[in-house]
């Protein structure tokens, strides 16, 4: 469609337009006050939820994690992979502690698609390890996490699931969001003023972090308005024992590091800044809203990871390498900053109840039909003393349309359009990558019925992206390329049941056959990627065009109250998964190496740090499986507290099919067909208490050691970690619950100090994990 739209007109003209109608109330029609979807319960100080309109996004087969409330405000750390990385098949790929990427089952990325309020982040993010993501914790209202193939709403990039940070910076009210199934206290029908303020700074790590923010919803009459904004610094960051594991990067890189770093990881401080306005129309029959942010976000890359060759041509810096102060052998320190800068504006047009044949088999109930498009422009330069080395920029206009949908053969769900068009350019030392357009268009449809104890959900989706190079590849001795635009058809299908087989059982299952278009640097890649310490080749360059990944999925999941010999011990939540992953992309050792300083590919180097190892985009078919597993015992009351415990595990596992011929030869068999930096197994326990107004917990989490590491990657140590946490809340007055409420928390990270060095991060011979942090915290709510 977005095809079609191009031209008839150029889209970008939409996205004014619906701003306009949005800020000037389109239609001033009667604001609708609904009693019965009354939110505010004054007998809690927690986040309240109500159960609305299921839509195509509460998938019935796919294990689905939402954190909210006063979980969320615990949890939330200065990343957004840091602060879901403890829920079950989720982990986080660290590059120092600024960024922190999500890993949903092995796969990231590319593959895993991180959404704003329902349209995507578009940082850069998925292109290199270093990018942090601009989707910011600290913002959020809600983070919600979909493990397992997404593809028919949010299209082919969410084929190993979806991570959806939800804001709310429109202010719709909670009868304009009925068909949202999770709305917030602050979202009534009700003139009223909600204001948030939160503090929290770390009392134990030389890191200390700080972060503040406050938020303000306000509604009178049709018109709501919101704010929200937040500032977070932090130091260097202290750690456990040395930064550079330095027998570990002879070992994989050959080279001999004569210095290192002791606690503390340098150049790793950072300053975030991030603030929202919104503005929303709710009307009865039509309801319109915009909102405007800007996150800036400065921080370092470790000193571990970059460094200057003295008297090298045109200098140069270097990702994942060790540094220092250090002139013997002709190193010296190099930090590298990074100024990212995020903007984006968003619209959203509501449809309430147009168009309802209620009985009619063969006509179903539009029940709501919402635009949404956002415009954003992502910034990412890199310093090298004050001077730019690299800049990459991406500008992204992404629009959908949704209609949901009830009464058609007993089913209910939606139908869309989904569609963006996209311009990236890098420029400087790292610009492996051509400037590109891109632009997709997808339609899909979901539906969902209960027949007797059984859910039904049933969809598909159609999607066609094209890939538009603007400029040859980076020169290789003279020699450029340019390549003409490449079109790819994709289709995903899925088909998911719940069975519930009796009032304390659950059974699910899901099928699904998804697919993802190779993105840019896939397909187009000649270059150095100093974050991954290699010369990059696209498959164009040498293989020619990358088919679609196809993801052939199932999923068994179960959910049960369990009973032996008529005695309680507990309920269990599990899931089993396996995916054939056809054709799947990833970057092959060839063999060869890149000399930077004479500029020629060979099978050698009189010098290793000047070469970088070259890897070019290919396919292989590939094989995942694993499992995710939940068992809490009953619960325990003692005295007028309540004491709760449970046992955790997951695990995933990654192989190719076949033994890809080169990285056998040069790696052996079996590590050649390991999938590389995926999580080793997890198994742990949780203790929690509730008394009153307090909660606390302690949770001991036993990382196994990962030995199946893949590609030219050494093992990582198993080690074992204690996590706690303490709140406290209460009203502000005891004689008037609405005064307001307040929240005291009190969080420990690493409590034992371990050396952290995680197998999902490219950077763990050079920065391990945070060591030990307690953080203190206040939150103030009217």
């Amino acid at each position: 469609m977005m095809h079609f739209l191009q031209r008839m007109s150029n889209t970008k003209q939409y996205l004014p337009l619906c701003l306009l109608m949005s800020a000037c109330g389109l239609m001033p029609y009667q604001f609708a006050i609904a009693q019965e979807n009354q939110l505010e319960d004054e007998n809690s100080v927690e986040e309240i939820r109500v159960e609305g309109r299921k839509t195509p996004d509460s998938t019935i087969g796919q294990p689905t994690i939402e954190l909210g409330g006063t979980e969320l405000m615990v949890k939330v750390s200065g990343t957004l992979g840091e602060t879901i990385s403890a829920e079950p098949g989720v982990h986080n790929a660290s590059f120092g502690p600024a960024v922190g990427l999500p890993v949903l089952r092995g796969l990231s990325g590319v593959r895993v698609r991180l959404v704003q309020d329902q349209i995507g982040a578009w940082d850069g993010s998925s292109l290199s390890g270093d990018h942090a993501t601009t989707l910011e914790a600290a913002s959020a209202n809600t983070i919600r996490v979909v493990r397992g193939p997404t593809t028919l709403v949010h299209g082919g990039a969410a084929i190993g699931g979806v991570v959806e940070v939800e804001t709310q910076r429109i202010p719709f009210t909670a009868s304009s969001e009925k068909n949202n199934s999770s709305l917030s206290r602050y979202q009534t029908d009700s003139d009223d003023v909600f204001f948030q303020a939160e503090t929290r700074r770390e009392l134990v790590n030389d890191h200390d972090q700080t972060t503040n923010r406050i938020r303000l919803d306000a509604h009178a009459g049709k018109i709501g308005i919101h704010f929200d904004g937040f500032l977070r610094e932090h130091d260097d960051v202290q750690i456990s024992g040395q930064a550079i594991d330095t027998e570990a990067v002879a070992q994989q890189f050959g080279d001999i590091v004569n210095f290192n770093f002791n606690d503390t990881l340098p150049n790793t401080a950072s300053d975030a800044r991030n603030g929202a306005v919104g503005f929303a129309w709710n009307g009865e029959v039509i309801s319109a809203g915009v909102s405007v942010s800007r996150l800036d976000n400065r921080y370092g890359i470790p000193i571990g990871a970059h460094i200057e060759v003295e008297d090298a041509p045109g200098g140069g810096h270097h990702h994942a390498h060790p540094s220092g102060n250090e002139t013997d052998g002709g190193i010296v320190a190099t930090p590298v900053r990074v100024d990212l800068n995020h903007k984006r504006h968003d619209g959203r047009v509501k449809w309430h109840s147009p168009f309802q044949f209620a009985n009619n088999a063969f006509l179903p109930s539009i029940d709501e039909i919402e635009i949404l498009v956002s415009e954003v422009n992502y910034d990412h330069i890199e310093e090298e003393v004050g001077v730019i080395s690299t800049e990459f920029i991406n500008e992204v206009l992404e629009s959908r349309l949704k209609v949901l949908w009830s009464d058609f053969l007993g089913f209910e769900g939606e139908l869309g359009w989904q569609g963006f068009e996209r311009e990236f350019s890098a420029r400087g030392v790292e610009s492996f990558v051509p400037a590109t357009d891109q632009e997709m268009d997808a339609f899909y449809w979901v539906g969902q019925k209960d027949i007797h104890d059984w859910q039904i959900e049933l969809g598909s989706r159609y999607e066609i992206t094209t890939l538009s190079p603007n400029e040859p590849t980076a020169p290789y001795l003279g020699v450029s390329f340019q390549f003409s635009p490449i079109e790819y058809e994709t289709f995903s299908h899925q088909m998911a049941f719940r069975y519930q087989w009796d009032s304390d059982t659950v059974l699910s299952t899901a099928f699904s056959l998804s697919q993802r278009a190779p993105d840019v640097h896939e397909l187009l890649s000649f270059g150095q990627h100093l974050a991954t310490r290699s010369f990059d080749m696209g498959a164009l360059l040498r293989n020619g065009p990358l088919d679609a990944e196809t993801f052939s999925h199932a999923e068994v999941g179960l959910e049960s109250a369990l009973n032996f010999i008529g005695y309680d011990i507990g309920d269990i939540k599990g899931n089993l998964f396996y995916t054939d992953a056809k054709d799947y992309i990833y970057q092959q050792n060839t063999g060869l190496l890149f000399d930077r300083e004479s500029e020629l590919f060979q099978g050698g180097c009189s010098v290793i740090s000047e070469c970088l190892t070259l890897l070019e985009y290919t396919q292989e078919d590939a094989t995942f499986w694993g499992y995710e597993l939940n068992w809490e015992l009953p619960s325990l009351v003692v005295g007028k507290g309540e004491f709760i415990w449970s046992f955790f595990s997951d695990y995933v596992r990654g192989k190719f099919n076949e033994v890809p011929t080169v990285d056998a030869v040069f790696f052996g068999e079996n590590s050649a067909r390991d999938i590389p930096r995926l999580p080793p197994m997890r198994i742990g326990s949780e203790f929690q208490y509730q008394k009153g107004e307090w909660q606390a917990s302690l949770r001991m989490t036993q990382i196994r050691a990962q030995k199946h590491t893949g590609l030219n990657e050494l093992p990582t140590d198993q080690y074992l970690r204690a996590d706690m946490s303490v709140v406290h809340q209460g009203y502000l007055s005891t004689s008037s619950q609405s005064s307001g409420s307040y929240s005291i928390f009190l969080r420990g990270k690493n409590l034992l100090d371990k050396p952290i060095r995680n197998s999902t991060s490219f950077l763990r011979h050079y920065a391990p994990e945070t060591g030990r942090s307690v953080e203190l915290g206040v939150r103030f709510e009217y």
